[in-house]
Parts: structure tokens; C-alpha cells; sequence
């Protein structure tokens, strides 16, 4: 049997295994068997890359009726920016928090303008770090 297989991720994948097993029509294994990529098996397969494999089962006169394929892979974990925008902005959410945290201890008095109009911006300590809350009176 061949078939195909395409990195559809955004990094390479290495020591990618194929297990396939089949069935007989009530259901009972008839064989399993393993293989590895046929170019990439040594190699991580790139992103968006395409490989086949193969494999050589002997299910004697048994014609298979059902056929479970799975795959493992391993791979590096990578970050990357999307786009400048996005990095900008973390940066500038980061130091409106830098500058919240130096209001409210120096006690500058800025947000309380804020307040006096309704909106209010707090820092709350919530499970898995600190968040900026801001609400707004409506009526």
C-alpha cells in the first residue's frame, strides 16, 4: 500500500512513524505493521511538505474490509512573530501596565480624572498572573 502524507503545521517534523492495522468484516485484526516516511526519514519534513510511504503486509487470502491508519512525530516547538502590529501593540499594552502600576503606587492621580468620568481601569490579581481591567459606566 502507498499513501501521502503533508506537514499541514508551521515546523518541521521529525521521526514521523505510520502504523497501520487491518480488519476483517467482523471486526478482528488480521495484521499490524509500522513504516517511516520514504524521503524524510532521516530528515524533519519540512512545513507545507509532501512524502509518501509504503508498506508490504501479509494478510494471506483474507481480503482486509477496514484499515486504521496513525502516525506519531516529534517536533521542535518554535515561536514567531505574526506581524510587527502585533508585537507593537504587546509593547504598548505592556507599558500602559508599567504606567498603571506607577500611578496607582505613586498615586499620581491621572486615572482619577478617568473615574470622575465614568471609567474606571483597575489591576486585578486573578489565577495565572495580573490583569488590566477597564469598565465603563453605561447610565
Amino acid at each position: 500500500m502507498r499513501a501521502g502524507v503533508t506537514n499541514t503545521g508551521n515546523v518541521p517534523l521529525s521521526d514521523v512513524t505510520i502504523y497501520i492495522s487491518y480488519y476483517d468484516v467482523s471486526g478482528q485484526l488480521l495484521t499490524s505493521n509500522w513504516t517511516f516516511l520514504e524521503r524524510y526519514w532521516l530528515d524533519p519534513l519540512p512545513e507545507g511538505s509532501i512524502d509518501t510511504w509504503h508498506t508490504f503486509d501479509s494478510i494471506g487470502l483474507i481480503e482486509p474490509k477496514l484499515a486504521g491508519i496513525s502516525a506519531t512525530y516529534n517536533y521542535k516547538k518554535e515561536y514567531k512573530s505574526k506581524s510587527i502590529i502585533e508585537g507593537g501593540a504587546g509593547i504598548a499594552v505592556g507599558l500602559v501596565g508599567v504606567y498603571l502600576i506607577y500611578d496607582y503606587f505613586r498615586e499620581l492621580g491621572y486615572f482619577a480624572k478617568l473615574e470622575e468620568k465614568g471609567i474606571e481601569i483597575k489591576l486585578v490579581n486573578k489565577s495565572g498572573g495580573m490583569h488590566l481591567l477597564a469598565s465603563a459606566r453605561l447610565f
